[in-house]
């Protein structure tokens, strides 16, 4: 699956990392604390979120941007405190089979402080050659900027794009990456066909 390619870059939320659940817990609880998310809104403020991308923003476009930064602030609070709940998505050791010793990459929406404690709390910190997060490059995705980012430091073309949103695959295809859907390669790995 991935022998043509001399980089893998990964998404990290929903593709290294379930993190889901925990971000989407405490984004709602404080997005309620604040008083702007009724509990009747709550699926489909989660379905915008799901989305990738900036969902505070999207879902509630009057806010303005310090205050936006505010709130998100709040949740990586939280969510810093119980990063010990985390889970991989793919296990190390698959992770290993897939890079074969390629450099890698992962590209994330999630600021570099939070970005290393996850893939610290699942043992995978070491794995990847390159972090790029948001609180790095001026666009996220899915604006290619973050994916170009990388494989520019990387050095390395061609390079596939492992991803579980539809913000992945628009950043990966824009860059010019091949994108594969995370479920996709955890089935493909399973059958040890790399």
């Amino acid at each position: 699956m991935f022998r043509r390619y001399k980089a893998i870059l990964f998404d990290l939320d929903g593709t290294l990392v379930d993190s889901g659940e925990l971000w989407d817990r405490y984004t709602v609880g404080i997005l309620q604390e604040e008083g702007l998310l009724r509990p009747s809104e709550v699926g489909r403020f989660l379905e915008v979120s799901k989305r990738g991308g900036d969902a505070i923003s999207e879902y509630f476009p009057y806010l303005e941007g310090q205050e936006v930064e505010r709130i998100y602030g709040k949740i990586r609070k939280a969510v810093l405190k119980h990063v010990d709940e985390l889970k991989p998505i793919i296990p190390r050791r698959d992770l290993i089979l897939i890079l074969n010793g390629r450099p890698s990459a992962v590209v994330t929406q999630t600021g570099r402080k939070v970005a290393e404690a996850f893939l610290k709390a699942v043992g995978i910190e070491d794995l990847f050659d390159v972090l790029v997060t948001s609180d790095i490059v001026k666009n996220v995705k899915p604006h290619p900027e973050p994916v170009i980012r990388a494989v520019t430091e990387l050095g390395s073309f061609p390079a596939a794009f492992i991803g579980d949103t539809e913000a992945d695959e628009m950043a990966a295809t824009a860059a010019g990456l091949d994108f594969y859907h995370v479920k996709a390669v955890k089935r493909y790995v399973q059958g040890a066909h790399l």
